[in-house]
Protein backbone atom coordinates (compact mmCIF):
# COMPACT_ATOMS: atom_id res chain seq x y z
CA UNK A 1 0.00 0.00 0.00
CA UNK A 2 1.67 3.57 -1.02
CA UNK A 3 2.11 6.56 1.49
CA UNK A 4 -0.81 8.55 1.52
CA UNK A 5 -0.64 12.20 -0.17
CA UNK A 6 -1.42 15.14 1.58
CA UNK A 7 -3.20 18.13 -0.68
CA UNK A 8 -3.85 21.67 0.80
CA UNK A 9 -5.82 24.04 -1.35
CA UNK A 10 -7.23 27.62 -0.73
CA UNK A 11 -6.08 27.49 3.18
CA UNK A 12 -6.89 30.78 4.88
CA UNK A 13 -5.73 30.84 8.71
CA UNK A 14 -7.15 33.46 11.05
CA UNK A 15 -5.78 34.01 14.48
CA UNK A 16 -6.34 36.63 17.05
CA UNK A 17 -8.52 38.61 14.30
CA UNK A 18 -5.88 38.69 11.78
CA UNK A 19 -5.83 36.54 9.02
CA UNK A 20 -1.94 34.49 9.42
CA UNK A 21 -2.07 32.54 6.54
CA UNK A 22 -3.42 32.19 2.81
CA UNK A 23 -2.10 29.41 0.85
CA UNK A 24 -3.60 28.62 -2.59
CA UNK A 25 -2.67 25.04 -3.49
CA UNK A 26 0.40 22.63 -1.96
CA UNK A 27 0.56 19.16 -2.68
CA UNK A 28 3.08 16.76 -0.77
CA UNK A 29 4.38 13.87 -2.33
CA UNK A 30 4.99 10.58 -0.69
CA UNK A 31 8.88 10.24 -0.05
CA UNK A 32 9.50 14.17 -0.48
CA UNK A 33 10.71 16.55 1.95
CA UNK A 34 9.09 20.12 2.11
CA UNK A 35 10.97 22.88 4.44
CA UNK A 36 9.42 26.06 4.66
CA UNK A 37 10.98 28.76 5.52
CA UNK A 38 10.39 32.29 7.12
CA UNK A 39 10.94 34.68 9.82
CA UNK A 40 9.54 34.70 13.19
CA UNK A 41 5.01 35.22 12.08
CA UNK A 42 5.68 34.16 8.77
CA UNK A 43 3.03 31.43 9.15
CA UNK A 44 5.68 28.25 9.23
CA UNK A 45 3.64 26.88 12.54
CA UNK A 46 0.35 28.55 11.15
CA UNK A 47 0.92 26.14 8.35
CA UNK A 48 1.64 23.14 10.49
CA UNK A 49 -0.84 23.12 13.06
CA UNK A 50 -3.79 23.62 10.03
CA UNK A 51 -2.40 20.78 8.14
CA UNK A 52 -2.66 18.78 11.21
CA UNK A 53 -6.02 19.65 11.69
CA UNK A 54 -5.71 21.87 14.98
CA UNK A 55 -6.43 25.25 13.64
CA UNK A 56 -9.93 26.15 11.99
CA UNK A 57 -10.04 27.39 8.28
CA UNK A 58 -11.10 30.53 7.37
CA UNK A 59 -11.25 29.23 3.63
CA UNK A 60 -9.88 26.12 2.08
CA UNK A 61 -9.71 22.49 3.18
CA UNK A 62 -6.72 19.88 3.92
CA UNK A 63 -7.33 16.27 2.38
CA UNK A 64 -5.16 13.34 2.80
CA UNK A 65 -5.38 11.02 -0.26
CA UNK A 66 -9.02 12.23 -1.49
CA UNK A 67 -10.41 11.23 2.15
CA UNK A 68 -11.87 13.23 4.89
CA UNK A 69 -11.31 16.80 4.49
CA UNK A 70 -10.75 19.21 7.00
CA UNK A 71 -12.16 22.43 6.43
CA UNK A 72 -13.89 25.58 8.71
CA UNK A 73 -14.28 24.83 12.49
CA UNK A 74 -15.26 21.66 12.15
CA UNK A 75 -13.10 19.35 14.45
CA UNK A 76 -10.59 17.52 11.99
CA UNK A 77 -11.87 13.79 11.04
CA UNK A 78 -10.38 11.49 12.99
CA UNK A 79 -9.34 9.06 10.00
CA UNK A 80 -7.47 12.51 8.50
CA UNK A 81 -5.98 13.36 12.00
CA UNK A 82 -4.80 9.66 12.45
CA UNK A 83 -2.81 9.89 8.80
CA UNK A 84 -0.56 12.83 10.05
CA UNK A 85 2.16 13.18 13.27
CA UNK A 86 3.12 16.60 14.26
CA UNK A 87 5.91 17.28 15.88
CA UNK A 88 5.66 20.42 18.15
CA UNK A 89 8.81 23.22 19.40
CA UNK A 90 8.38 21.53 22.75
CA UNK A 91 7.27 17.73 23.83
CA UNK A 92 3.65 17.47 25.11
CA UNK A 93 4.33 18.70 28.80
CA UNK A 94 3.56 16.04 30.90
CA UNK A 95 5.10 15.29 34.23
CA UNK A 96 6.68 12.12 32.64
CA UNK A 97 9.75 10.27 32.00
CA UNK A 98 10.87 10.68 28.35
CA UNK A 99 10.07 6.68 27.96
CA UNK A 100 6.41 7.41 28.65
CA UNK A 101 6.26 10.49 26.71
CA UNK A 102 7.73 8.97 23.63
CA UNK A 103 4.69 6.58 24.04
CA UNK A 104 1.97 8.89 24.31
CA UNK A 105 -0.53 9.10 21.35
CA UNK A 106 0.05 5.33 21.18
CA UNK A 107 -2.82 4.52 23.72
CA UNK A 108 -5.46 6.24 21.78
CA UNK A 109 -3.85 3.97 18.47
CA UNK A 110 -5.31 0.90 20.44
CA UNK A 111 -1.25 -0.12 21.50
CA UNK A 112 -1.64 -2.07 24.30
CA UNK A 113 0.95 -0.73 27.29
CA UNK A 114 4.02 -3.54 26.43
CA UNK A 115 3.96 -3.02 22.77
CA UNK A 116 3.61 0.90 23.16
CA UNK A 117 6.63 1.02 25.18
CA UNK A 118 8.59 -1.16 23.22
CA UNK A 119 7.73 1.37 20.23
CA UNK A 120 8.67 4.29 22.51
CA UNK A 121 12.71 2.98 23.33
CA UNK A 122 13.06 2.17 19.60
CA UNK A 123 12.27 5.88 18.93
CA UNK A 124 14.26 7.12 21.30
CA UNK A 125 17.40 5.03 20.67
CA UNK A 126 16.87 6.27 16.88
CA UNK A 127 17.56 9.79 18.32
CA UNK A 128 20.28 8.45 20.69
CA UNK A 129 18.05 8.89 23.36
CA UNK A 130 17.86 5.41 24.97
CA UNK A 131 19.94 6.67 28.27
CA UNK A 132 17.09 9.11 29.25
CA UNK A 133 14.38 7.30 28.71
CA UNK A 134 14.16 7.44 32.56
CA UNK A 135 14.54 11.00 32.98
CA UNK A 136 11.67 13.15 33.73
CA UNK A 137 11.31 15.93 30.87
CA UNK A 138 11.69 18.80 33.21
CA UNK A 139 15.38 18.14 33.82
CA UNK A 140 16.07 17.77 30.12
CA UNK A 141 18.05 20.27 28.29
CA UNK A 142 16.22 21.99 25.06
CA UNK A 143 17.66 20.32 22.70
CA UNK A 144 16.91 16.79 24.46
CA UNK A 145 13.35 18.09 24.84
CA UNK A 146 13.31 18.84 21.06
CA UNK A 147 14.65 15.40 20.02
CA UNK A 148 11.90 13.74 22.42
CA UNK A 149 9.75 15.77 20.26
CA UNK A 150 10.54 13.72 17.57
CA UNK A 151 10.86 10.08 19.22
CA UNK A 152 7.44 10.79 19.96
CA UNK A 153 6.34 11.40 16.11
CA UNK A 154 8.31 8.52 15.17
CA UNK A 155 7.06 5.75 17.87
CA UNK A 156 3.77 6.98 16.24
CA UNK A 157 5.48 5.78 12.37
CA UNK A 158 2.72 7.93 10.54
CA UNK A 159 3.70 8.50 6.83
CA UNK A 160 2.82 12.13 6.92
CA UNK A 161 5.30 14.23 9.35
CA UNK A 162 4.69 17.78 10.53
CA UNK A 163 8.02 18.88 12.08
CA UNK A 164 8.22 22.83 13.87
CA UNK A 165 11.86 23.45 13.73
CA UNK A 166 13.17 20.17 14.52
CA UNK A 167 17.22 21.30 14.86
CA UNK A 168 16.09 23.79 17.12
CA UNK A 169 18.57 23.98 20.32
CA UNK A 170 20.13 21.10 19.28
CA UNK A 171 23.26 20.96 19.54
CA UNK A 172 25.93 20.34 17.07
CA UNK A 173 27.22 16.73 17.80
CA UNK A 174 23.82 15.95 18.02
CA UNK A 175 22.28 17.71 14.59
CA UNK A 176 23.47 14.79 12.19
CA UNK A 177 21.22 12.52 13.90
CA UNK A 178 18.32 14.41 12.99
CA UNK A 179 18.97 14.88 9.32
CA UNK A 180 19.50 11.21 9.27
CA UNK A 181 16.46 10.29 11.21
CA UNK A 182 14.49 13.12 8.19
CA UNK A 183 16.06 11.19 5.74
CA UNK A 184 14.97 7.77 6.90
CA UNK A 185 11.69 8.76 7.19
CA UNK A 186 11.60 10.32 3.67
CA UNK A 187 13.59 6.49 2.77
CA UNK A 188 10.39 4.67 4.21
CA UNK A 189 8.14 6.79 2.05
CA UNK A 190 6.67 9.25 4.49
CA UNK A 191 6.19 12.62 3.13
CA UNK A 192 7.49 15.27 5.55
CA UNK A 193 6.96 19.02 6.12
CA UNK A 194 9.70 21.08 7.99
CA UNK A 195 9.28 24.48 8.92
CA UNK A 196 12.80 25.87 9.64
CA UNK A 197 14.86 29.26 10.23
CA UNK A 198 17.65 27.41 8.92
CA UNK A 199 18.06 28.14 4.92
CA UNK A 200 21.01 26.11 5.00
CA UNK A 201 19.06 22.83 6.80
CA UNK A 202 16.16 23.28 4.79
CA UNK A 203 18.56 23.47 1.55
CA UNK A 204 20.62 19.79 2.70
CA UNK A 205 17.21 18.17 3.33
CA UNK A 206 14.19 19.70 1.33
CA UNK A 207 13.08 18.15 -1.98
CA UNK A 208 11.73 21.45 -2.15
CA UNK A 209 11.91 24.88 -0.42
CA UNK A 210 8.78 26.69 0.52
CA UNK A 211 9.22 30.58 1.52
CA UNK A 212 6.70 31.99 3.44
CA UNK A 213 6.56 35.72 4.20
CA UNK A 214 3.46 37.79 6.26
CA UNK A 215 1.77 34.19 6.00
CA UNK A 216 1.83 33.77 2.22
CA UNK A 217 4.12 31.93 -0.36
CA UNK A 218 7.00 33.94 -1.43
CA UNK A 219 8.65 31.11 -3.94
CA UNK A 220 7.68 27.51 -4.18
CA UNK A 221 9.28 24.99 -6.71
CA UNK A 222 6.19 22.52 -7.21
Amino acid sequence: MSAPRLELSGLEVHRGGRLVLRLPALALRPGEVLAVVGENGAGKSSLLLAAAGLLDLAAGEARVDGGPAHRGRAPAPLAYRRALALALQEPYPFAANALELAAFGLAARGFPRPARLARAREALAALGLEALAGRAAPTLSGGERKLLSLAQVGALEASLLLLDEPSAGVDRERLPRVEAWVREARGRGAGVVLATHDHELAARLGDRVLELRAGRPVESAQ
